[in-house]
């Protein structure tokens, strides 16, 4: 008969599952607690949206983004020529949403007066990155964009962004200096997914960094 008094008690694998499982926020961080946990559950809300939105919808269509082309020489009495539409190229409902959040979220919190000038930072350098991911992913195919190991992180930090325009739309700003910034990083016992969400974090850090070193604006 086996002594079971020996050795320590070790956790159900199912109570290990759902500490692994348990929603986190990876990159934006609010001074104040009650507002860290509305994004946490806006952020998470925001991320299940989207991946649902894979899961029932077919193929999407945005514009193929690229470098604004030189001005070019000034003709006198000459129409100005109209721009020509950016060709369309096919994605994923759920990058769909992301290119349409980074084009209009720093938009709608410049012009919400709730926003802040550390809101409106840290939602142009979200806003940034996640525009960065979307262009790097739409290069492939749509069946291959779900598969790259950026997609993930790439939802992850789009619903962080929409998280945080949902709480300064319907929160008032109390601390007017730095009332959310980006995360330090830290250990998030999420195993494969703590290298990819290093690997923003340290973007997303090195643009705040850069941000903060620049002269204010007259």
């Amino acid at each position: 008969m086996s002594d079971e008094s020996q050795g320590p008690a070790k956790l159900p694998s199912e109570a290990i599952t759902v500490n692994r499982r348990k929603a986190v926020v990876r990159y934006v961080e609010f001074r104040d607690v009650h507002a860290q946990q509305l994004l946490l559950a806006a952020a998470e809300h925001a991320y299940q949206a989207l991946v649902g939105s894979d899961t029932w919808g077919g193929i999407a269509q945005i514009e193929a983004r690229t470098a604004p082309a030189p001005p070019a020489r000034k003709v006198l009495f000459r129409r100005p020529r109209r721009p020509a539409a950016l060709p369309m190229v096919p994605t994923t409902p759920a990058l769909a949403r992301v290119d349409h959040l980074t084009a209009n979220t720093p938009r709608e919190l410049e012009a919400s007066p709730n926003g802040c000038s550390a809101s409106h930072g840290v939602a142009q350098i979200l806003a940034s990155v996640a525009s960065d991911l979307v262009r790097e992913l739409v290069a492939l195919p749509p069946d291959q964009q779900a598969a790259h190991s950026a997609y993930r992180q790439t939802l992850r930090l789009a619903a962080e962004l929409e998280g945080l325009r949902d709480v300064v739309l319907t929160q008032t700003c109390t601390d007017l200096d730095a009332c959310v910034g980006i995360r330090s990083p830290g250990h998030l016992d999420r195993r494969v997914e703590d290298a990819e969400v290093a690997e923003v974090l340290a973007v997303l850090l090195q643009l705040a960094r850069a941000a903060e070193a620049e002269p204010p604006r007259p």
